[in-house]
């Protein structure tokens, strides 16, 4: 083997390596951070950190393009290409990267959805925003908790679910910050009585249906009010995987499986980057 090919394989190698790592987003974040007052991980920042996931975050409208932007860049620094942007999922714009076979996603929420509404945008919880210990903003953890207990933890008709309450330390973490807790049921409006009643329940192990069935009824009045995003949202979840060849992916573990280049051709078509 010649010095040459020597090198080239080194490189290659070193490359599937850093693959195999998780991305690196401290970088990103902190530019996102000082990008938008408002931009913030509301929720798995460590997960995301320290595996493989998705960053999960809040951003106004008027950011989006900056955002972008810096997405872009980051990706482009740690050779991560092509990039794609993604506006199918109701309420969010994702920013993706190809990284190997995996997808690198930013998920910006513009409008979180719950039960047919719209539950939060980037203004509603800027309060609870706190910095993290490595240089970006982050949820507090009693205000992600409150909102993953809806989020993961109720099933339709105010019926609890077990395993989504155990997937995440939503108790654990609404007990060592209550005073976020407590905050975080002001996104429920008028139902914020029972949205604490709820939590006061899971924090004594147990479970109150009338309070969630009282939060999921809010909901539901206050979609009937605002029917697009909820037509949309009803539209995507019937049909998104037929329009759009980036969502199944996502959903599916952010790993593209079969031909490669052809799924990138596809996207590009579709998606533009």
């Amino acid at each position: 083997m010649t010095r040459m090919s020597e090198k080239a394989s080194e490189h290659s190698t070193l490359r599937e390596q850093a693959r195999n790592q998780p991305p690196p987003w401290i970088p990103l974040l902190q530019r996102l951070t000082q990008i938008s007052p408002l931009w913030g991980v509301w929720k798995n920042a460590d997960v995301a950190i320290a595996s493989h996931g998705d960053i999960d975050s809040v951003s106004p409208r008027n950011d989006r393009d900056l955002l972008v932007d810096e997405f872009r860049r980051w990706a482009a620094e740690h050779g991560m290409a092509p990039t794609f942007t993604c506006s199918h999922l109701p309420g969010s714009f994702l920013a993706v990267a190809v990284r190997g076979r995996e997808l690198v996603e930013l998920q910006l929420i513009e409008k979180a959805m719950f039960r047919g509404s719209t539950l939060f945008d980037a203004p509603n919880l800027s309060s609870m925003m706190v910095m993290d210990d490595r240089g970006f903003r982050r949820l507090r953890p009693g205000a992600e908790a409150l909102l993953l207990l809806f989020h993961m933890g109720l099933r339709w008709g105010g019926r609890a679910a077990p395993a989504g309450l155990r997937r995440k330390p939503i108790v654990e973490m609404m007990r060592g910050d209550p005073e976020g807790m407590l905050a975080a049921t002001r996104v429920f409006g008028s139902a914020g009585d029972a949205a604490l009643t709820l939590a006061t329940a899971v924090l004594g192990g147990g479970w109150d249906r009338s309070a969630a069935l009282h939060v999921e009824a809010w909901a539901g009045v206050r979609g009937l009010r605002s029917p697009g995003l909820w037509l949309s949202r009803g539209r995507y979840r019937f049909s998104g995987g037929r329009y759009c060849s980036m969502l199944p992916v996502l959903r599916r573990g952010r790993r593209i499986e079969g031909d490669l280049d052809g799924w990138i051709d596809r996207t590009r078509r579709s998606h533009g980057s």
